[in-house]
């Protein structure tokens, strides 16, 4: 029949449709099998390394079903007009991103002896990021924890106050303080390498010269802190050797507990779901606990953070198939948002982790860039309730190079102020292209030039300036710069946005105008959208 010439092409099409239908069915069944299999508990003396060699006749069952989806897709022109355009077109970007995953979960798979260690221990230090308390590299790092694994099975989980890893060095430390005030660099004094050293005006900014554990996160380059965290550790205050850093800050958790449904903690008579997740834990670990209200120091005020993770890994671990395909999206969102952050030692491992944009890098590409990065430097806890609104006026010129206009609104939406809920004290750091100079500043309308920081780092320049919001404050700042724009003529123009690590979104809008002679003939370039992950802007 299929050779009739009456039948052959409706015969192959319906072939082809089936066939297509068919692989799509397949590789989502194989994709969930991959997925429950991946988060299943994972218990002691469980071979992790054997667990994921033995997924790899799936993820080849499944790159052959994507490139035969994509050849039918693609050779039957038929067959796009049976599914219609808009179908057709999300089918094949399905596809495409399908190749491009597929190939980072098969770079996966060739680093894991190296994650795991194979034939030996393997440590990673884990920080859990306060973002209520803003820090360049993602938030305040409360809580610490080692994750160990050992001969290609995991070891165990501890977690412990970061500020008892200060408590383990207490002599060493009040002997560096006393010798600081003397006027040596406490720096030194740590055998912290120079080139962990911060930038001169956060360094100031800090006022802890960046030696210790909890004063660490200051970087903008999520790497540096990294190296710097990895070294203390085991430099300072003399812990074992860790291959790698994890870094989370609350929100995925919270997106989890949205999941997977609340937990009970009954020896602190609360139950935690993702509405209250915060606040329990910022009650319990600043103001009701031993530690604080008798000053029990043998006590950890943060135990209930302790106590509730394990909590929370039976209960992922226990989560039907549809809860761990949300719990899955839930994680992927967070690395992308820049709420979970990886570094290793590894320039193997560290190079896959940054293909899958997970590294909190600063990338150095041609044309326009801009980032604004925000602070908390009185220990307040308003970070989820600042808001930040920016706006870009840009003028390109054929020379390449672009007449900013930055405006920020920064609103403290503090409703209800109170102990760690206040008046915010905040350092903002603004990235922007290397050689950038500032020709204007103001704030609230009056010039403020004389006060911003220049500096570098991450290869950019960087302005820098304080300003403090009372509770139901909001304040304005107007900054314009002229930028040089590296390869904007072989090019045209682009601008490449970073979002800071653990940040809310920034509503941001803008426009950006080029003379007519230059390379891009499109004007003006109109944009509105949010800051919540990296993004490029293009003509």
């Amino acid at each position: 029949l299929p050779d009739h010439p009456l039948l052959n092409n409706q015969l192959t099409l319906g072939q082809n449709m089936l066939e297509l239908g068919l692989l799509i069915r397949d590789t989502n069944n194989d994709l969930n099998t991959l997925l429950d299999s991946v988060t299943d508990n994972q218990s002691q003396g469980e071979n992790l390394l054997q667990k994921v060699n033995n997924l790899k006749p799936i993820i080849t069952r499944i790159e052959d079903r994507v490139n035969r989806a994509d050849i039918i897709l693609k050779a039957n022109q038929d067959v796009k007009k049976n599914l219609g355009a808009v179908t057709y077109s999300k089918i094949a970007d399905i596809i495409d991103k399908s190749k491009i995953e597929l190939d980072k979960i098969e770079k996966v798979i060739d680093v894991f002896p190296l994650i795991l260690g194979t034939n030996g221990d393997n440590n990673y230090l884990i920080l859990f990021l306060n973002n209520a308390e803003m820090r360049p590299g993602g938030g305040f790092p409360g809580n610490y924890g080692i994750i160990s694994f050992q001969d290609n099975q995991y070891k165990g989980i501890n977690i412990d106050n970061i500020y008892n890893l200060d408590r383990l060095e207490r002599s060493e430390i009040d002997k560096i303080w006393k010798d600081a005030a003397n006027g040596t660099d406490p720096r030194i004094e740590a055998g912290l390498p120079t080139n962990l050293y911060l930038p001169k005006p956060v360094d100031e900014v800090t006022d802890r010269k960046s030696w210790l554990m909890f004063s660490s996160n200051w970087n903008l380059d999520f790497r540096n802190n990294a190296q710097r965290e990895i070294y203390l550790y085991k430099n300072f205050y003399h812990q074992d050797d860790v291959n790698g850093v994890i870094a989370f800050t609350p929100n995925t958790v919270e997106e989890i507990l949205g999941i997977v449904g609340p937990i009970k903690m009954d020896d602190y008579g609360v139950e935690i779901n993702k509405d209250n997740f915060r606040p329990v834990m910022e009650f319990k670990i600043e103001l009701d606990n031993p530690y604080k209200r008798e000053q029990r120091y043998d006590i950890n005020p943060k135990q209930i953070l302790s106590d509730f993770g394990p909590k929370l890994m039976d209960k992922i671990s226990k989560a039907d198939l549809g809860q761990k395909i949300k719990i899955f999206e839930a994680v992927l969102n967070g690395t992308k948002k820049k709420e979970i952050l990886f570094y290793h030692n590894d320039p193997k491992v560290e190079s896959v982790i940054s293909e899958f944009a997970a590294a909190g890098e600063i990338k150095n590409p041609d044309g326009d860039f801009l980032g604004i990065v925000q602070s908390n430097i009185n220990a307040m806890k308003n970070g989820r309730i600042i808001d930040t609104r920016a706006s870009l006026k840009s003028e390109v010129n054929s020379l390449g190079f672009a007449m900013d206009e930055l405006s920020l609104t920064i609103i403290n939406n503090e409703s209800s102020p109170g102990y760690m809920h206040g008046r915010e004290e905040s350092y903002y750091e603004i990235l922007v292209p290397l050689g950038s100079r500032v020709r204007e500043a103001k704030l609230e309308g009056k010039d403020f030039i004389g006060e911003i920081d220049y500096f570098e780092e991450a290869g950019h320049t960087i302005l820098g300036f304080r300003i403090g919001l009372d509770p139901g404050e909001a304040k304005n700042v107007m900054i314009k710069y002229q930028a040089p724009i590296s390869g904007y003529t072989d090019h045209g123009y682009s601008l490449d946005v970073f979002k800071q690590a653990g940040a809310k979104p920034i509503e941001f809008s803008g426009e950006i105008n080029f003379e007519k002679n230059s390379q891009n003939l499109n004007n003006p370039l109109i944009f509105k959208r949010a800051i919540d992950s990296d993004f490029i802007i293009k003509n």
